[in-house]
């Protein structure tokens, strides 16, 4: 295969220094990627296992407009249920986060736990960032 494709279907190891932490209700983080401006955490116990996806904070992605809405300690999240997955998007002050896994519905509420909270950015940094980008 060309050097190129090699390139496109292979992830950069990354060494994390990030929000994520080192474990997360039992679960340990395995690896970290580069993924885009971003980075990938992945986090198993053996058995489960789910990646987190942490990037600069930016819109909703689309697939989640119509996601449904729910609260863990009355922080606010957004969830896609697929057969053999979970897909969890939420934004922090200056992150946005994407979870996908195969967990429990027990364990993800446990893993969001330790996990960054969502938040909004503070009245002055929205102002600011509007004014000067």
């Amino acid at each position: 295969m060309p050097d190129s494709y090699h390139d496109r279907m292979t992830m950069e190891p990354a060494t994390y220094t990030g929000e994520l932490p080192a474990s997360a209700a039992g679960y340990q983080r395995a690896d970290a990627y580069h993924a885009g401006d971003g980075v990938q955490a992945f986090y198993t116990d053996g058995l489960f296992s789910f990646s987190v996806f942490e990037a600069k904070r930016g819109s909703t992605p689309d697939d989640f407009d119509d996601a449904t809405k729910f609260q863990v300690d009355g922080e606010d999240y957004r969830r896609i249920v697929r057969a053999s997955t979970v897909w969890v998007y939420w934004a922090a002050p200056d992150r946005s986060y994407v979870l996908v896994g195969d967990l429990p519905p027990d364990h993800l509420e446990q893993v969001l736990q330790a996990l960054p909270e969502p938040g909004d950015r503070g009245l002055f940094v929205r102002i600011w960032r509007r004014l000067f980008g």
